[in-house]
C-alpha cells in the first residue's frame, strides 16, 4: 500500500527472481549488486523418524490449502507469495541455507549469549 500511494519507491527485490507482487521492480541482482539474495520461506518439520507416507501426505495437504485462492489471496495483500514444493524441494532448501548461515557464523565469530 505504501509502494502503491508513492508513500515508498521500491529500489529492488532481495530475492533470485523478480516478485510478482513487485514486477517491474528488479532484483538487486540485475541492479549491478551481485550475492544479496534473501528468499523467505516457512519450512514445516516433522519428529525424526516419523513415516514418510505421514509426511508426504502433510506435504500435499499443505500445498493444497496454501494454493487455495483465499489462503493466496490473504497471503498475498499481507505482501507474501504462496507456493509449494516437493519435500526434497525443501530439505535442499534448509541444508542450502543452514549451510549458508552457518558460514556467515564461522566467519565473523558470532557467538550465543
Amino acid at each position: 500500500q505504501y509502494i502503491d500511494s508513492g508513500q515508498l519507491i521500491a529500489v529492488a527485490v532481495a530475492e533470485k527472481q523478480r516478485s510478482s507482487l513487485l514486477p517491474n521492480v528488479p532484483t538487486v541482482t540485475e541492479s549491478g549488486i551481485q550475492g544479496v539474495e534473501l528468499n523467505v520461506f516457512f519450512p514445516v518439520f516433522a519428529p525424526a523418524g516419523t513415516p514418510q507416507p505421514a509426511i508426504d501426505r502433510l506435504n500435499r495437504e499443505i500445498t493444497r490449502i496454501m494454493q487455495s485462492p483465499d489462503i493466496k489471496e490473504k497471503m498475498r495483500s499481507a505482501g507474501v507469495e504462496t507456493s509449494g514444493s516437493s519435500v526434497e524441494e525443501a530439505v535442499k532448501a534448509v541444508r542450502g541455507e543452514y549451510a549458508f548461515y552457518g558460514g556467515v557464523v564461522s566467519e565473523f565469530g558470532i557467538k550465543a549469549e
